[in-house]
């Protein structure tokens, strides 16, 4: 495989057409282009892939299996670029897009004008763009220029604070050319894939209940079946998690969600797990004796509590209101589990938590202890929350992509799902 991040556009737009055609006489005159350009094109994308993509054949030019591999992932990016069409279409009406070539991998541009799109609208300033691409601000300026002078309307505009803010056209067709390019990416890697085994970086988006125990365990079993598999692991909230996702820029979420982005037409959704909600302190806190408590109990204390917004905090919130109480005052709200961890640790707070997100804490070091609550109990088992792995229904899911996700099924299958005692938590293993 070549050294360049992304597959050559160009190369790439003129070998999908010779495929489609079968010649390349036929594939030239279609395009206007020499033959000998068509060929050149044709070349330099298989000394790219380093694959051969074509037999020459007196009926024509023939795909080979890995042709058909790569260009059912490149219909799939069409796909989505037809959709951005049509949205462009709706927003700025025919005139000016009526007279351009449908679709942006059918314009003869380079990976130059296709990046710096993308690279302005990740950065939101030209400056920082042209520095993320190795190239000067000015090189940025001409690709956007072209681009939007092809479609006919603006992509970005100059904010008063001096940023550049994509406009809603700039939205739809960042969006769209970040799905279409993940399907190239992923091309790109089942290409690999079918001379080396599986290989391939799979872009996984993770929340706080899934990263302390389900994910790495299940890379590590996937690890053993196909060792040239890198998970590339972002964590965050599970908002801006579902919005990279539909963008293409991850291919799976795990995570604890809210029940409308689980049943979302737009992913495809394995519920992998149940989850237990748990009020944390620390081992040898004073409340930390195993004597049952209510949750009014604890309400004159400070608390360590998820962000506001967050599936975890709104299941609390359901909770508090049931029992006609008030949100206990938090001394720091956050998703990161060192600064749970260390909250807890360093005061007479308590926390809320899961039983997998703090499994090390209450399990392997025995630094946090469960507290006894019966009203948290009963919520536990009227409304479960569930982790999930989520994919975009839309999109061809990879062999790299499959086989993380059959080792996550595996490892959650075996995570226990009791809340442990003490002397359980000193010897048991989650995990068979």
């Amino acid at each position: 495989m070549g050294a360049e991040r992304h597959v050559p556009f160009r190369a790439l737009r003129r070998a999908f057409l010779v495929h489609e055609v079968r010649h390349l006489t036929r594939a030239a005159n279609a395009l206007d282009r020499s033959q000998s350009a068509i060929t050149r094109s044709v070349l330099d994308l298989e000394r790219f892939l380093g694959c051969r993509l074509f037999e020459r054949r007196a009926t024509g030019m023939v795909g080979t299996r890995h042709a058909d591999l790569l260009f059912r992932r490149v219909q799939a990016s069409l796909e989505h670029l037809a959709a951005a069409d049509r949205k462009l279409r709706a927003l700025t009406g025919a005139t000016g897009l009526a007279r351009r070539t449908p679709h942006i991998l059918q314009l003869d541009v380079s990976n130059a004008v296709v990046l710096a799109v993308l690279a302005v609208f990740d950065h939101r300033d030209v400056a920082r763009a042209a520095a993320s691409l190795g190239i000067a601000p000015k090189s940025v300026r001409k690709s956007i220029t072209a681009v939007e002078r092809q479609l006919g309307t603006r992509l970005f505009e100059r904010t008063p604070t001096g940023a550049v803010a994509p406009t809603e056209a700039g939205n739809v067709l960042a969006t769209h050319l970040k799905r279409a390019l993940s399907e190239l990416r992923a091309g790109l890697e089942e290409l690999r894939g079918a001379d080396e085994g599986i290989s391939g970086v799979i872009r996984v988006g993770v929340t706080p209940s899934a990263g302390a125990l389900l994910v790495p365990r299940a890379v590590r079993l996937l690890r053993r079946s196909h060792p040239n598999v890198v998970v590339a692991v972002r964590a965050g909230a599970d908002h801006d998690l579902l919005s990279s996702l539909r963008s293409g820029d991850l291919d799976l979420v795990v995570g604890t969600l809210d029940a409308e982005d689980e049943t979302s037409e737009q992913t495809a959704t394995t519920r992998l797990t149940k989850d237990h909600v748990e009020v944390v302190a620390r081992a040898d806190h004073p409340l930390a004796r195993g004597k049952e408590l209510s949750l009014a109990d604890l309400l004159s204390l400070e608390w360590a509590l998820p962000p506001r917004g967050s599936p975890l905090r709104r299941w609390f919130s359901r909770l508090l209101e049931s029992e006609g109480l008030p949100e206990p005052r938090p001394l720091v709200e956050t998703a990161s589990l060192t600064i749970l961890r260390g909250a807890l640790l360093e005061s007479e707070c308590v926390g809320l938590t899961t039983q997998l997100e703090c499994w090390h804490e209450l399990v392997a070091q025995n630094l946090l202890e469960p507290l006894t609550i019966p009203s948290l109990a009963r919520q536990r088992v009227e409304r479960p929350l569930y982790l999930n792995a989520l994919r975009e229904a839309a999109a061809f899911s990879s062999p790299a992509v499959d086989a993380f996700l059959a080792a996550l099924v595996d490892v959650a299958a075996n995570v226990g799902r009791r809340p442990l005692t003490s002397a359980q938590r000193r010897y048991t293993n989650p995990i068979v």
